[in-house]
């Protein structure tokens, strides 16, 4: 029987063999929980626990046979590595720079944990090679499971109908990103980029953008006299989300880190080309099937822009390439390989 949580431990409601978690709404009790509370009121005797995410990483201290899934470990990277990249705390969650120092040494400590696991599953093999080098983690209990989406949302659709419907120009050429103003999405770099694309004559074009945007966005925006230019959709779920894939000509994701990118994945399954930055895990995830540049160069992101917005063929081309290379990613096959994990490790806790 397995155990699989990813909530602090409120209220347990059993269903079969599945215990389902409810989360308390606070992000720093739940840290503090999972700290040093939760680790106490985790049940005993099952044949294996699942961890889903590497901010409860402390729990596989206590926990055996324990399988944690580290989707990344940018707050660990981003603090030891890259201090620039972690941005200011005061942008982060909390205003208060107290709660959110507290805030993130949870994470962080709770990332440093996920060496006591027994196996480990990574998205990609840049974050197992990431675990590697900063916890010195044993590289045979790292298993690489790449990430999944629903194909039944992200496909192609009519771009026409799907812009009528979401009240979109029929007539203008659309960029699409997708992230938050954390700053390893790279926004101002876009916005540059978009910029200096708009200066060249391009005037035929939209950034169409989804996620929040900060007021020093807002004020680069203006700067740069893209009022007009830059369309802005608040946070969305999957089933809005997937039409606007639909309705671009083309994903820009020049994200300094990530742990994956299911963006890439959804735009490719969509039929939408990608470009997307040449680091971290995102030229493992989009392969050959878009373009990769580097994502501090503004120029270079906007000739990529200029490059594959003006060529119909190549367009054709990426996108025939994303929707062969995202049918490699399935929850099913995902489903198969972790369940095949949770077998192997029952048994060697078992033959142990």
């Amino acid at each position: 029987m397995a155990y699989t949580f990813d909530f602090p431990l409120n209220r347990n409601k059993i269903k079969g063999n599945i215990i389902f978690l409810s989360r308390i709404p606070s992000s720093t009790i739940n840290r503090f929980l999972n700290f040093f509370i939760n680790p106490l009121r985790i049940p005993k005797k099952y044949d294996v626990y699942h961890i889903t995410t590497q901010t409860l990483g402390r729990l596989s201290r206590f926990i055996h046979p324990s399988i944690i899934t580290v989707h990344d470990i940018y707050p660990l990277k981003a603090s030891l590595t890259e201090p620039t990249m972690y941005g200011d705390l005061k942008s982060l969650p909390y205003g208060n720079k107290l709660i959110s120092a507290a805030y993130h040494t949870f994470v962080r400590e709770s990332i440093k944990s996920v060496k006591y696991a027994d196996v480990i599953i990574t998205p990609s093999y840049y974050t197992k090679k990431e675990l590697i080098s900063l916890l010195q983690i044993n590289p045979h209990k790292i298993k690489v499971v790449p990430h999944g989406i629903r194909h039944d949302l992200f496909k192609p659709r009519d771009k026409t109908k799907i812009r009528k419907t979401l009240d979109l120009p029929l007539n203008k050429k659309i960029v699409l990103h997708i992230g938050s103003e954390n700053p390893r999405k790279n926004i101002p770099t876009l916005i540059k980029a978009f910029a200096k694309l708009q200066k060249d004559g391009n005037r035929n074009i939209i950034l169409l953008r989804v996620g929040e945007t900060r007021a020093n966005t807002h004020k680069l925006i203006s700067a740069y006299h893209l009022d007009e230019s830059i369309l802005e959709f608040g946070l969305r779920d999957q089933s809005d989300l997937c039409y606007l894939y639909n309705a671009a000509d083309v994903l820009v994701f020049p994200s300094l880190y990530e742990g994956f990118g299911l963006p890439l994945i959804e735009a490719m399954a969509s039929g939408c080309p990608v470009i997307a930055a040449d680091r971290t895990s995102l030229p493992e995830v989009l392969g050959d099937a878009g373009i990769l540049c580097d994502p501090l160069n503004s120029d270079e992101l906007a000739d990529a822009m200029k490059k594959l917005l003006g060529n119909e063929e190549l367009r054709k081309r990426c996108s025939r390439k994303g929707l062969k290379r995202a049918a490699m990613y399935s929850w099913e096959r995902v489903v198969k390989e972790t369940v095949q994990i949770f077998k192997e490790s029952a048994r060697l806790s078992e033959s142990s």
